[in-house]
């Protein structure tokens, strides 16, 4: 996963990822990079588990204060999986 900028917007890319299954999954931006959540900005529900795609960044997020994207099971409160963001 990694944030990739296109003239003035910012998408999060996941590429050729595979995520074990659950339900209810989301995708958060954190301020930690420990795979919980903190605070967070939600981008929504996972749109695959497997393969390429992106979510657009909304533009007043500062992602100076990013630190991770976690993937996270809002049925069972529980990290699936994250990723730290590297600098």
């Amino acid at each position: 996963m990694r944030i990739v900028i296109v003239g003035n917007d910012n998408f999060l890319r996941f590429e050729d990822v595979d995520i074990a299954g659950a339900p209810d999954m989301y995708v958060y931006l954190s301020d930690r990079s420990d795979g919980k959540p903190g605070t967070y900005v939600d981008l929504g529900k996972l749109k695959a588990t497997n393969g390429s795609f992106n979510y657009a960044i909304p533009a007043a997020v500062d992602l100076s204060a990013i630190r991770s994207v976690v993937v996270w099971c809002r049925q069972f409160t529980v990290t699936v999986t994250y990723a730290v963001l590297m600098r």
